[in-house]
């Protein structure tokens, strides 16, 4: 009995840490929706509202995810801007974290 009981258990946690990792996937699928994970130019448009030197830029949003001590994962988003020459080359790119996501 006590090993049904502990089989029951074992299979509980490993349904829970399943679904939970189905969630964070969910999660992460609907994120790329809107932000191009790992900086990939398919994101949304968005305006960093940083209060800084990028304050009124306008990027697309980029996202990734990281692993945590524990076996968490957290997903990160943030807006992606580009400089670019007054001829248009471009320069390089820069983030802001305090922005205002556009409609796609």
């Amino acid at each position: 009995m006590r090993t049904l009981i502990a089989m029951t258990a074992l299979a509980a946690t490993i349904l829970a840490g399943s679904a939970r990792a189905a969630e964070f996937q969910s999660l992460r699928g609907k994120v790329a929706k809107y932000a191009g994970l790992v900086a990939v130019k398919s994101g949304g448009p968005c305006v960093c509202q940083d209060g800084g030197a990028l304050h009124g830029k306008v990027g697309y949003l980029a996202a990734t995810t990281f692993s945590l001590p524990g076996g968490q994962q957290e997903i990160v988003v943030w807006c992606m801007t580009e400089l670019f020459t007054n001829e248009g080359a471009y320069l390089s790119n820069q983030s802001c974290f305090d922005f205002l996501a556009l409609a796609k």
